[in-house]
């Protein structure tokens, strides 16, 4: 039991290290970046590198290496060519030329035959990739200065195909303290990564650290001055309280009814009905005002040069959708069949107008004979039994009672 123990202590720490991850990961845009996996989520894989952090989508990838810890360190170091700054720079390209040594894992070429060469170029893009191919740079870093505006440009371009990596522009400050930190985060931005040092430090300038302030020191509480006693208060004097005197009753008045308005004469529907006692009585329902559909006026419609247009007239919404799409596809059918059969222009005039319309009027009918059918269904499906109370008349017209009337209304 005793020799399991070391094992079982080691466990955590294997744990750990399997964790850790070191790849290559090969990019779509010929570039090869080493490090180790920090991250892997739904947009890509976050990979920690030397240099920085940097966020490869999956979309980039073209390859993938595992390596162990010692061959992802020597992978690791980049080789960048600084060129010359374009434009009246002056001491800001010293200051540029000054941070870059702060990036971590670069090795930068900055020789006197290096600056002749890419200065021989003029400023041209393809020719400064070419001189930084011939030396086996891996990067170019390029630095363009706007004198009028104070704004310099930072751009990082990948050899091997000649893509730009990231691109960083900003306003130098004229204070060298306050430049430094400014051009050593656009230097990181231009290459592709987000740097992962404090930049005021790695410039050699001061980092404020809000735990680093030192602390005031405690100042003594002032003493409190000694407060005379509060005098007693006298005590208040109840004072007598008034009889109540009795409030007279409210006398009730009658308020006089309000006369009732005259309602208009009518005529109302008489209906029979029971209730449950088993006493018959009688109730006045309004009449309603209806629109009825007639099926001969949506036969008619379907003969108008409109899709669904019967549907729409019965209030079928599937029938009109369905109408409508199946008589627009087939008069497209139509007029393309036409057209790479009808080899003459007038004969495809006439075709190509009647065939549309002959469809269309197939179609409506048919929706609206379907819609028809499933709402408002048949003849005897729509029949109702009906009753009602008919007042019986005499020969000169005066009522002599009245008669009970059942049927069916079709």
């Amino acid at each position: 039991m005793r020799s399991l123990l070391p094992l079982l202590l080691l466990l955590p720490s294997l744990a750990v290290a399997q964790s850790v991850e070191y790849r290559t990961l090969e990019l779509t845009d010929g570039r090869f970046l080493t490090g180790e996996v920090a991250e892997s989520g739904a947009e890509g894989m976050l990979l920690r590198l030397e240099q920085g952090m940097v966020l490869v989508r999956y979309d980039q990838l073209a390859g993938m290496e595992v390596l162990d810890a010692d061959a992802a360190k020597e992978a690791s170091t980049w080789t960048v060519a600084l060129a010359p700054t374009t434009g009246p720079a002056g001491e800001r390209a010293e200051w540029l030329g000054s941070v870059v040594d702060a990036i971590p894992a670069v090795s930068w070429v900055r020789t006197d035959a290096w600056n002749a060469a890419a200065a021989s170029c003029g400023g041209g893009l393809a020719c400064l990739v070419g001189k930084a191919r011939e030396i086996e740079a891996d990067y170019l870093l390029l630095s363009v200065f706007d004198g009028t505006a104070g704004r310099m440009v930072l751009r990082g371009v990948h050899t091997a195909q000649g893509g730009v990596v990231g691109e960083a522009g900003l306003v130098v400050p004229e204070e060298r303290g306050d430049a430094l930190p400014a051009l050593l985060g656009g230097v990181f931005t231009a290459l592709g990564v987000r740097p992962e040092i404090d930049l005021m430090e790695a410039v050699g300038g001061e980092s404020v650290v809000a735990d680093e302030q030192p602390e005031p020191e405690p100042q003594p509480a002032p003493e409190p001055e000694p407060q005379p006693a509060p005098e007693p208060e006298p005590e208040p004097t109840a004072e007598p309280e008034p009889a109540p005197t009795a409030e007279p009753e409210p006398v009730a008045t009658a308020e006089p009814a309000p006369a009732a308005e005259p309602e208009p004469a009518r005529r109302p529907a008489v209906s029979l009905t029971s209730k449950p006692s088993g006493k018959r009585m009688f109730t006045r329902t309004r009449p309603g005002l209806e629109w009825s559909r007639s099926r001969g006026a949506a036969v008619a419609l379907g003969f108008a040069p409109v899709p669904g247009l019967s549907s729409a007239y019965i209030g079928d919404v599937p029938g009109f959708v369905a109408s409508m799409s199946t008589t627009v596809a087939l008069s497209a059918v139509s007029i393309y069949t036409l057209g790479s059969t009808v080899r003459f222009k007038d004969p495809y005039l006439a075709a190509s107008a009647l065939v549309p319309y002959a469809i269309n009027v197939i179609v409506n009918q048919i929706a609206g004979a379907i819609g028809w059918s499933r709402l408002y269904g048949t003849a005897s499906v729509a029949r109702r039994p009906a009753a009602g109370i008919a007042p019986v008349l005499a020969h000169d017209g005066t009522p002599q009672g009245a008669t009970v009337v059942v049927g069916l209304t079709f």
